[in-house]
């Protein structure tokens, strides 16, 4: 007898665990997608974020570095137009010679009769004299020649040092040549376009370049906009390398 209530039917009670079963199962994956879903997002976010300050701080140092030349250019302009003369009070003090000191690796003297070439070995001390007076520079990319004359003697002589600019900075001072070394690395923003009308490929890019001797390493973010082969607008990071021949 069921006395005013349902019979219970264990096929139906099985159907309904299924059916509970079934619904836990549908809520937690979709929970755990709905976490992966935003965790993705915030990923998305953070990376669009990190893309867009990086290209802020890079484009803020192109606009600092394009003023800074102008700047530089103006002043220079401005020299050449109109030297300014600025007397001091101060006592002058020369730039303090340099660790490295650098020998000749010939000297020329001139005489009356004929110029005669002497080898750093073989140098005529009456002759040459560190008091000598400064008379003409010649530099050239890997070549410096100093051209001086003893008033004692009455005699010009010429001074050639090989020289490296792209290592060393030089100093001529009470008659020596001293040398030292510079940095070797060179940090400086970069940005471009670059568009390929055959296939319709657009990149814009901004960075951060390094330049060495004989390398120059790039490292920034890219825009790019391919539509024959993806929808719409991309980014990615970029890094290249160059070599200086």
């Amino acid at each position: 007898m069921l006395s005013g209530k349902e019979s219970y039917n264990p096929i139906n009670h099985k159907s309904t665990l299924k059916v509970r079963k079934g619904l836990l199962r549908e809520n937690k994956e979709t929970s755990e997608y709905q976490s992966f879903t935003k965790s993705e997002i915030t990923m998305k976010n953070l990376k669009r974020a990190l893309f867009i300050v990086f290209l802020g701080f890079t484009i803020y140092l192109c606009f600092r570095n394009y003023k800074l030349s102008r700047e530089v250019d103006s002043l220079e302009l401005a020299v050449n137009e109109i030297p300014d003369t600025v007397y001091t009070e101060k006592p002058f003090k020369p730039e303090k010679k340099y660790s490295e000191k650098i020998e000749p690796g010939k000297i020329l003297v001139h005489d009356n009769k004929q110029p005669t070439l002497f080898p750093d070995s073989m140098l005529r001390q009456p002759v040459i004299s560190n008091q000598d007076s400064l008379v003409q520079i010649v530099l050239k990319k890997d070549k410096l020649n100093l051209s001086l004359f003893n008033k004692e003697t009455n005699t010009y002589s010429t001074r050639l040092f090989p020289i490296d600019l792209d290592k060393y900075n030089y100093n001529w001072y009470e008659g020596q040549l001293t040398r030292k070394k510079v940095a070797r690395l060179s940090l400086s923003p970069y940005i471009y376009g670059k568009y390929r009308p055959f296939n319709n490929l657009f990149d814009m890019g901004a960075g951060l370049s390094i330049k060495t001797k004989r390398f120059n390493y790039k490292f920034g973010v890219n825009t790019f906009y391919y539509p024959k082969i993806k929808s719409g607008i991309g980014t990615d990071i970029e890094f290249q390398i160059t070599y200086n021949f």
